[in-house]
Parts: C-alpha cells; sequence; structure tokens
C-alpha cells in the first residue's frame, strides 16, 4: 500500500512539475460590439487546454507567448481569434446568427446544440454552487422543465425524489439515471414500503445515494429528457438521464492554482402544524371538570388525564391549579407541586433547534499543453435541527490527463465519499418521531422546556408524561402509587438521549480511459468505470420505552463495474455533408449484497447494543443478487450544409435477468433538426430558428430472479431444522422486457440580438409490457403472479425562456422561465382474451382512510377515499344527526402528480455585485394529511374550537355547512368531539391541492475588483450572503410543506407526521489564488 501510494504522489508530484516558462503575462479585455463587458468569456491558447476566463469587467490575464493564437468564445456571440503580439490584447465579439453551444449528450459525446434534434437542458457550475445544496438533486428545484423534484423535510441528509417528464412504470423504478464522467451510479433508497406510507417500526428516511457526489466538484450537468437523447443507455435510459461532468484542470493556468470556498448556513424549521390554546389535555367526557380528584396526605389535588393522548380537556383557566405530570417523583424538589391550568409558555415548536452547517472545500489545479489535474477536497460538518442529530461528509476527487504522444491520451478519475450520521429523525406513524405526538397525539398544555428538564426521574426511570400515572382507591380517592411507565409514548428528548441510530456509507467512483487517434478520421477509445459503496447502519432501543427494546444492525455492499470500447469516424464528404459516427459496445455487471442483524425478544442488558444482548435467538439473514447487461450500439449524424441535421442511434442488450430465450431487446432512435431561420429570412428579429422532430424507444428489464421459484425460508424452525415454503409470488420464465415508445416535436427560437431564446417542445410517451405482480386467488397456493401487461402513457408541453431586458454598461438583466404541462394515465391493467378487464387497480400504499392506486383509466398515482355526498347542486349533503353523509366506497379523489410545474429566475449584474432570485410553484396535484386527520380527532387542531369563522365551538356547538337531504340549509348543532372522532375513515376532510409558490433562494454577491486584489494573493474574491427555501409565498395545503417526501420511492400523496421542512440562511467565502 506505501508502495503504491508512493507511486501516485510522484505522479502527482510530476504533473504538478510539468509546466511552461517561456511565457509572458497577456492581459485585456473582452466586450461586445457596443463596449459592455462580457464576463466569464472563455480565452484559450489555441491547439491547446491552457486558457483562462474573464472577470466581470470583462478583463483577463494570461500566460503565452509572442507568435500564439488566442481563441475567444461566449454564449451566444461568434468565436474570435488573435495573434499574440504584445503583452495587451483587447477585443470585441460579434453576436452570432445562431447559439454556438457545445452540450454533452449520451455516452459523454460533445455536440453543437444547435444540431440535436431532440431536448436537453443543462445547469453549470455556478448555478448549482449558488443554491448552497448538499445533494445536488436540491440544487435543481426549480430550473429545468419537465423535471419535477420533492425534496426531504429532514436536513440530515433525506431523500429526494425527482423524476423526468412524469412516470413510466406502474411500480417499478421511474427515476433517471445518473451518470458521472461516464460512470453510471446507482440511486438507491432504503426505505421499505411502511416507511413510505408513514408506517413502520423505528423507520428512518436514509436518503438516496446520490447524494454522495460532492456539488462542489460538478463542472456541468445536462438533462436528457426524451428517448431519442437516452436511447444510446438502451434498458437504463428509459427514464431519463443526467450527464455530470465533474471539474478538471482543463483552462486553467499554468503552475498551480488554488480553489477555497467556505460557506456556513444556518437552518430553521418552518410549515409547523398548529394547535389550539383553548383547551388542555384529558377529556370532558372523563368527568364533569375535566379533572380527576386525589387525596394525598390530607390534601385534595386535581390532575389531568396525561393518561388519555388527546386534548380535549378542560378550558384553561388560571385560578385553577393542578397536579402536573412532573410532580410525582418523591424524591424531586417540586414533589406535589401545583401549576396554573394555562397554555404553555414555550411550546412544541421550541424542541427544534437552529441547524449549522459548515461547508469548506478547496481544490488544486493546473494544466499545460500535455495534461493537466485538479485535486479536489470538501468536508461538510453539519449539526441538525432535531436534538443530537449531526452529519459528517468527507469527499475528496482526484482528475487528471495526459497526452501520452501526439496520437495516445489517457485519463483517470477517482472520487471518495465518506458519510456518517448520528441521531436521524424517525420518520412517520412512529413512537420514536415526535411530530407523531406533537402534531397527533399530544396535550397542548404540555411546555417543552420542563419536558427538557424532566426526562428522568431521580431513581433512573423514563419520566413521561404520558404515563399510566396515579394509582388511586375507587372509594376514597385516596393517593396509593404512581405508575411511570409510558402509555403510548416515551419523552420525545428521552428518545433523542437514549435511542440510537447510526450510519457510515462509504463510496468510491471512477474511471479509467485512453483515446487512440488512428489518422484524421478513425480514432478508438476504452473506458473502465466503477461505482462501488458500503453501507453499514446500527439501530437501538433500550429497556424502559413503550416500544419493544432491540438492536439491529445492516450491512449493504454495491459494485457495478462497466468496460467500454468505441470505434469514432468523422468524416466530410463535401463542403455539404459531414459525418460523425461510431460503433460500440458496453459490458455491465452488478452485485449486491446484504447482511441482516437482529434481536429477538429485546435486549437483556440496558444500552448494550450488540447481537449478542439479544433477549431470544438473534435473527440473521444474508442475501446476494447479481446482474449482468451486455450490449453493442452504434450512431451515426448527417449534417448537409449546417441546415439540416439526422442522427440515427440503435443498442442491443442482452440482459441476464430475463429468460435466456427473451434476453435480447433492441432500442433504435432517430431524430431530425432542421435550422429554418439559416434558409429562409423570415425576420431580422430573429437571430437563430430550429424546428425539430424525434421518434426513439427504451425499455427497463426486470429485477434479479423472478423467472424460477425457489423455496424460501420460514420461521419457526421446527426444532433444530430449518423450515422452508413455496414462495408467495409466483415467478414467471416467460417475462420480456418493458418498452416504452417516444415521439417529440420542437422549436428553439433566439431573437432581438440574442436578447430572447425560447424553447417549447410537446412529447407523447407510451410504455407497454410492465412488469408488475397481479393478486391471485387463494386456491392457486401463491398471492400473486409477476408477469407483462399494461400500458402508461405519458404527455405534455415544456416551455423554456431566458431573456436579457436590460443590457447596459454597468448593469445586465437576466430572466428566466421554465413550465411544464404534465399528463400520465394508465391506459391499461390487464385483460383477458375477449378484452375484459381482469385487474382493474394495483394499490401502491395506504393509510388509515386514504390508498394511492394504480387505476385503469385513471391518472397514475390516483387517491382514492371516501368522499362527501353530494346534491344535484353540489352542496355536501349532512345527516339527520348533523355530520356529513359519506360515500359507503373509496371513489377517486384526484390525482398526486400536478398539472403544471415551473420556476421563475432573474439574475441581476450591477458593476461587481450580483442579485440572483428564484421562484417555483406547482398547480394541481393533492395530497392526504394524516396529521391533520388525527390532529382533529384528538382535539389538537385549532378548527376543533374555531370551525367556520365561529368561536368557541366547544362550548356552543359547530353547524357543518352543507344542505339536509330535504334539499334546506343544515342547521343542526353538533359536539365538535362527537364528530371529528366518528368521520376520521374519510379521506376528503384531510385531502387537499399541493398547488403552491415558493421564494425558494435568493442570493447577493460581491466579487472585488482586480485593482484591489493587486497586491494580495488572491487573482478572484466573491463575498456572498444567501437564503434558501425563503418563504412559501402560497399554498392550498395548510401549515405543511406540498413538497415534503418520505421517501425518492414511487409512493407520494400520502402525509404522516411530516418532519418539518427548514427554512435556510448563510454567507459564502470563494478565493482563487
Amino acid at each position: 500500500m506505501k508502495t503504491k501510494f508512493n507511486l501516485i504522489l510522484s505522479s502527482l508530484l510530476f504533473l504538478f512539475g510539468v509546466v511552461a516558462f517561456a511565457q509572458q503575462s497577456i492581459s485585456g479585455t473582452v466586450t461586445d460590439e457596443s463596449g459592455v463587458p462580457l464576463p466569464g468569456a472563455t480565452i484559450t491558447i489555441k491547439d491547446s487546454s491552457v486558457g483562462t476566463t474573464s472577470d466581470f469587467d470583462g478583463n483577463f490575464t494570461v500566460n503565452a507567448e509572442n507568435g500564439d493564437t488566442l481563441v475567444f468564445g461566449y454564449v451566444g456571440y461568434s468565436e474570435a481569434e488573435l495573434v499574440v503580439d504584445g503583452s495587451t490584447v483587447n477585443i470585441s465579439l460579434s453576436p452570432s446568427g445562431s447559439l454556438d453551444e457545445v452540450v454533452v449528450t449520451a455516452l459523454g459525446l460533445t455536440r453543437d446544440k444547435k444540431s440535436l434534434g431532440f431536448a436537453v437542458q443543462s445547469v453549470d457550475s455556478q448555478e448549482i454552487a449558488d443554491a448552497n445544496e448538499n445533494n445536488l438533486v436540491n440544487a435543481l428545484q426549480g430550473q429545468i422543465s419537465g423535471v419535477q423534484i420533492q425534496g426531504s423535510a429532514s436536513t440530515l441528509g433525506g431523500s429526494s425524489r425527482i423524476t423526468i417528464r412524469g412516470s413510466n412504470s406502474f411500480l417499478g423504478n421511474n427515476q433517471p439515471l445518473f451518470v458521472v464522467d461516464g460512470v453510471p451510479m446507482d440511486n438507491s433508497n432504503f426505505s421499505s414500503l411502511d416507511q413510505q406510507e408513514g408506517f413502520g417500526d423505528n423507520s428512518y428516511d436514509y436518503g438516496n445515494t446520490i447524494s454522495d457526489i460532492d456539488p462542489s466538484s460538478i463542472s456541468n450537468l445536462t438533462v436528457l429528457k426524451g428517448a431519442a437523447a437516452t436511447a444510446l443507455y438502451g434498458s437504463r435510459g428509459a427514464n431519463g438521464v443526467i450527464l455530470i461532468t465533474t471539474k478538471s484542470g482543463k483552462g486553467a493556468s499554468t503552475g498551480m492554482g488554488v480553489n477555497f470556498s467556505t460557506t456556513v448556513t444556518f437552518d430553521e424549521v418552518t410549515n409547523l402544524l398548529p394547535v389550539q390554546q383553548m383547551y388542555g389535555g384529558g377529556s370532558t367526557a372523563s368527568t364533569d371538570s375535566g379533572f380527576y380528584e386525589l387525596t394525598q396526605d390530607g390534601v385534595n389535588y386535581l390532575y389531568p388525564n396525561y393518561k388519555k393522548d388527546g386534548s380535549w380537556g378542560p378550558k384553561y383557566d388560571p385560578s385553577v391549579l393542578v397536579r402536573h405530570w412532573n410532580s410525582w417523583d418523591p424524591l424531586a424538589s417540586n414533589y406535589k407541586e401545583t401549576r396554573p391550568w394555562v397554555a404553555p409558555a414555550n411550546g412544541y415548536e421550541t424542541y427544534f433547534d437552529t441547524g449549522v452547517t459548515l461547508n469548506n472545500s478547496i481544490s488544486f489545479s493546473g494544466s499545460n499543453d500535455k495534461g493537466n489535474y485538479r485535486l479536489g477536497y470538501t468536508n461538510i460538518d453539519q449539526k441538525g435541527t432535531t436534538p443530537k442529530g449531526k452529519l459528517e461528509k468527507n469527499s475528496i476527487s482526484l482528475n487528471s490527463s495526459y497526452k501520452l504522444t501526439d496520437k495516445l491520451t489517457s485519463g483517470f478519475s477517482v472520487n471518495y465519499t465518506n458519510t456518517s450520521v448520528e441521531n436521524r429523525n424517525v420518520t412517520g406513524y412512529d413512537n420514536g418521531n415526535p411530530m407523531q405526538a406533537f402534531t397527533q397525539w399530544w396535550q397542548t398544555q404540555l411546555d417543552m422546556d420542563i419536558i427538557r428538564n424532566n426526562t428522568t426521574t431521580l431513581s433512573g426511570d423514563q419520566y413521561t408524561w404520558n404515563a399510566v400515572g396515579p394509582v388511586v382507591d375507587e372509594v376514597t380517592k385516596e393517593f396509593k402509587s404512581y405508575d411511570f411507565a409510558p402509555n403510548y409514548f416515551d419523552s420525545p428528548i428521552w428518545v433523542r438521549e437514549n435511542f440510537l441510530q447510526e450510519d457510515v456509507r462509504n463510496r468510491m467512483f471512477g474511471n479509467f480511459n485512453l483515446a487512440y487517434e488512428i489518422n484524421d478520421e478513425l480514432s478508438i477509445s476504452t473506458q473502465l468505470g466503477t461505482d462501488w459503496y458500503q453501507f453499514s447502519l446500527r439501530e437501538g432501543i433500550p429497556l424502559g420505552s413503550v416500544s419493544l427494546s432491540k438492536y439491529n444492525e445492516i450491512e449493504r455492499r454495491f459494485q457495478e463495474t462497466n468496460v467500454e470500447v468505441k470505434l469514432n469516424y468523422n468524416k466530410q464528404f463535401s463542403n455539404n455533408l459531414d459525418l460523425k459516427a461510431f460503433v460500440g459496445a458496453n459490458s455491465m455487471r452488478q452485485l449486491y449484497k446484504k447482511t441482516d442483524l437482529s434481536t429477538s425478544g429485546g435486549i437483556v442488558v440496558n444500552n448494550f447494543f450488540n447481537i449478542a444482548n439479544s433477549s431470544g435467538s438473534p435473527s440473521i439473514s444474508t442475501s446476494e443478487s447479481q446482474r449482468g447487461i451486455d450490449s453493442f450500439f452504434a450512431s451515426a449524424s448527417l449534417a448537409w450544409d449546417s441546415l439540416v441535421y439526422l442522427d440515427l442511434t440503435a443498442r442491443n442488450d442482452w440482459s441476464s435477468t430475463l429468460p435466456e430465450d427473451n434476453n435480447s431487446y433492441f432500442y433504435p432512435s432517430a431524430s431530425l433538426s432542421f435550422l429554418f431561420s439559416d434558409a429562409i429570412n423570415i425576420s431580422d428579429a430573429i437571430n437563430f430558428g430550429k424546428l425539430r422532430v424525434s421518434l426513439a424507444q427504451a425499455g427497463n428489464d426486470a429485477s434479479p430472479y423472478l423467472l424460477e421459484n425457489v423455496y424460501e425460508a420460514t420461521s419457526p424452525n421446527f426444532g433444530s431444522n430449518p423450515l422452508y415454503r413455496v414462495p408467495q409470488s409466483q415467478q414467471n420464465p416467460d417475462l420480456t422486457n418493458e418498452l416504452t415508445t417516444e415521439f417529440e416535436v420542437g422549436v428553439d427560437l433566439v431573437m432581438f440580438d440574442n436578447r430572447l431564446a425560447i424553447d417549447a417542445a410537446y412529447y407523447d410517451r407510451t410504455t407497454e409490457d410492465q412488469i408488475f405482480n397481479v393478486p391471485l386467488p387463494s386456491p392457486t397456493g401463491y398471492s400473486s403472479r409477476t408477469l407483462n401487461a399494461g400500458e402508461m402513457r405519458n404527455w405534455g408541453w415544456e416551455f423554456q425562456v431566458k431573456g436579457t431586458p436590460i443590457k447596459q454598461n454597468d448593469l445586465k438583466v437576466d430572466l428566466g422561465l421554465n413550465l411544464s404541462f404534465i399528463n400520465n394515465e394508465v391506459v391499461e391493467l390487464l385483460k383477458d382474451e375477449d378484452g375484459n378487464s381482469v385487474v382493474e387497480n394495483i394499490s401502491i400504499g395506504s393509510t388509515w382512510a386514504a390508498e394511492v392506486r394504480v387505476q385503469e383509466g385513471y391518472p397514475y398515482m390516483a387517491l382514492f377515499g371516501q368522499d362527501y355526498t353530494y346534491d344535484s347542486n353540489g352542496n355536501k349533503v349532512v345527516g339527520d344527526d348533523g355530520k356529513y353523509v359519506f360515500t359507503s366506497s373509496r371513489e377517486y379523489l384526484g390525482s398526486v402528480i400536478p398539472d403544471l410545474t415551473g420556476g421563475f429566475s432573474t439574475s441581476i449584474d450591477y458593476k461587481n455585485f450580483n442579485f440572483s432570485a428564484l421562484f417555483d410553484f406547482q398547480v394541481g396535484g393533492i395530497i392526504h394529511s394524516t396529521s391533520t386527520q388525527w390532529s382533529k380527532y384528538s382535539g389538537m387542531h385549532p378548527q376543533t374550537v374555531a370551525f367556520n369563522g365561529e368561536s368557541d365551538t366547544r362550548a356552543n356547538g359547530m353547524i357543518l355547512p352543507g344542505v339536509k337531504e330535504d334539499g334546506t340549509a343544515n342547521d343542526i348543532s353538533i359536539d365538535p368531539q362527537s364528530y371529528y372522532q366518528s368521520v376520521w375513515r374519510a379521506a376528503a376532510p384531510n385531502v387537499f391541492e399541493t398547488t403552491y409558490l415558493k421564494f425558494r433562494d435568493a442570493r447577493i454577491s460581491y466579487k472585488f475588483p482586480q485593482s484591489t486584489l493587486e497586491n494580495t494573493p488572491f487573482s478572484n474574491l466573491t463575498f456572498g450572503v444567501f437564503g434558501r427555501n425563503i418563504a412559501l409565498i402560497h399554498s392550498d395545503l395548510p401549515y405543511l410543506d406540498p413538497q415534503g417526501v418520505t421517501s425518492s420511492a414511487n409512493l407520494q400523496g400520502l402525509e404522516n407526521a411530516q418532519v418539518p421542512s427548514t427554512r435556510s440562511f448563510g454567507f459564502n467565502l470563494t478565493a482563487q489564488f
């Protein structure tokens, strides 16, 4: 190991030392034709990788020799060249007739964007950095049309879900493929269905693994949306592809350049469900006054029913003195103490801390005409908003390329990330999640400071508000004893201090590549890429909890290796005809292993979390899965007269997860683009215009081991012998691949001297032969069978508009708008030979009142539940008891997926200042809130004391708006507690639209002018302040975050004890040496 390290270190030192000194410093300014500076223009020495970029004022400095040719480039402007003859070079660039933007496409190929016949969209490193997000998926929110992102409410590495143009698969993966420097990346999420539904025993959101990518190392991110753009990725590109190019030393100055950045972020929780402050805990139905009475040592006391996890108790009255939950420890100084019956000074919102994140990164880079290098390191140290929660992440990246000969170039990239987390918040409907208590089963008089200072009795027992409570003589009311055992809930602070949760993920990914130029027309390249991670977690519940004590230890290992080779051919047949083509092959292998150890029957010794501490025989399970795909692919791009571009691609995959007779599947694509602005002089206002159209196929193969039935282990054992059984799901040896066919048409326009750019597209996508389980009748011996069936259709519109309405000497204003109209329909599930539906719906997940389904003839992710009954005029019908009448069965309530998503951005440059802001929004989509459901049931919700403009409805009664069955207006007054505790099975009262408008982020930065840095070691210095998730300007979902998710899996639309989202503010300093 030491020898290998020394070899690597020597190689790096050699690269650092290979620099050119026979050069001079050339400086100058880049402007447009009007003399307006062009910040960010590229200046490179022709036929080399040496270069730099201009600063905000258009100024630049580069080392070059007399006689070198400098190449100047800027997006939307024609490229220009100038020979060095002296130490000062000033140049003005002219607007181009088209966008000369170069983008990364499938398999890492760079193409002129103007030639593409399909939709792509790029985000540069500065836009990602300005988002100040540790998870790069969240950094894309509101920036890309056709892309929907839902970020986790958790601040400690929680999940983020991303889809492109809706969903394709009923139950399979619907998230895009991530490719980093040509290496496909795993993006698994380790949540169970229970965790997604908001249930489960001590469930945690461990995030998705794509968060291992360090955002500070990203140079460019390109989203390939349609099948024509992704067909070359075969079965892995059906859901779109996100291509990430990491930073390299290309264009860096000779010698060593150093970049440093430090960011401090402060997080505070937002979107908390409020509780009413008029009545306290217990139930007025328990006694006449709502209090219980006892006598202790000759003194009479009142005390609330803390055993009851609800707030239908007595009205607050400061003249009433009661024994509160923390006055029963005989060893404590406040034993027998009474306090007034009033609302708390410190509500549950004070449970949360201010989160703090420190993010420091540094990189070293350099280049010359032979090669380049970049070495980067990032450290993130985060204190969460929940007590004792913390995350630490360390990332190292090394990227280098070197021209070994005039024809042979080699390169490699290595990325390593270590992420460790302690005390993630339990999610969903679980004792360990304090939000279940705070928003669903709480007593409103509870003071968080008192809870925080009373977690254990002086004798060491847990001290919780929700204890079994006093034991009293039924006749004399004489106090006998106090039972400290928790009844339903542990103390939320005690949970954070005593539950065990920790996880560590180590990840390494990268590639090694070679490229050889055979001649001017023919070249060959090969790449070996790998993605590997090890994920270990430990979870434990101590003795004394209301939950059964336990210890669980899980380790997951994943590795994917790709070997790829390409033969490239470029030929210009005439002045009008140009061909770029390649053929290639890829071989992919995946290996996944899991080991799961857990105690049985609890633990024996408290707080000793080890599998050997199991009360019963511990449970030990291991699993392993492997898969492979071998592929051949080809592409041909024809250009005629720089007006018409035709792209043809083909790929054939052979998958190990499909039967031998069906394991081969073919994916073609064709796209055509026509630059009509260069062919027809329509208007001087149009600088560039393109029409594009494409047709392509892509798809998915099956998960491993769905072909043959094998016996599975079951419990308990037969004596000392293990037992096995036939699996519940019948496998299918005749499976074939899912197939997606997509048609796309679009137009690109650049107008008014490159001040306005418009990109519009329409797409229509159909996915057939879905792979999913269908239920079987009991006599078959199976509960379900895996098969190919069903059809889903996606179609919609996408618009991307960018404009520069103001561009003067010191002022530039850029605006951006993106819109996406999404439709997702389940066309068919399963029909018999006669065309009759055999399966009409599949449940994705459910709660007590609501269910998300795949339902034939309805939008994907359709929400079903009991609805209100309406009369012919649309009025809600009220029964003779004064309560709403609900449907007897679950009805369609709406689609979880929104109809419209979008974002609006602005960037204002004034001298050395920059201000940027982003707003994002969606229209439509619905969600069922279990927190709201149980908050009403338990008497915590504000609506339980003030409804429809009426005040104190508990004392005065409430009248529900609607009509009686005879059509007259309802005038029946009812008791709120009786109503809310009788309608909880109906979904409709707690279903809300997820329409929202968010002030997503804003940033103000100042770039110090070069004149102030002349006598300092800095070549660039920028300071900025920023805010993230600044304000929820409008939301149809009361109080909660409409974008909150429980996981990145398919199931959405069911909220259950949502961990609150956060608002962030901070500052950032970047420096270049």
